[in-house]
């Protein structure tokens, strides 16, 4: 069952996603924001929401929740037990770099 538009069913057949995108898309997928996952991807914020837009836009979706969930539809991205081991459920704990950026 495939509930998603025609310019994303399109898309996503040869959306020529890059590594950044994915790794971005990934952990939206895991609740980040763009500055936190700049902070784990030691990349600005701006700059990874930069490349979110851009595989939302290659994805044919309207935002960047959606195009995560497409992502993981197609197998672009997944979720993986590693992901939550340890570091809570949604990803490493940056509470130490909010504190630090204040």
């Amino acid at each position: 069952m495939n509930r998603l538009p025609p310019t994303a069913q399109a898309a996503v057949k040869q959306p020529n996603l890059t590594a950044r995108e994915l790794e971005c898309l990934h952990w939206t997928l895991l609740g980040k924001t763009a500055w936190e996952t700049g902070r784990i991807l030691g990349i600005g914020d701006k700059v990874a929401a930069r490349h979110l837009s851009r595989a939302f836009h290659k994805l044919g979706c309207t935002n960047k929740h959606r195009a995560a969930v497409v992502a993981l539809q197609f197998g672009f991205i997944q979720l993986s037990r590693e992901c939550s081991r340890g570091t809570g459920e949604n990803g490493p704990d940056l509470s130490h770099a909010a504190q630090s950026e204040r």
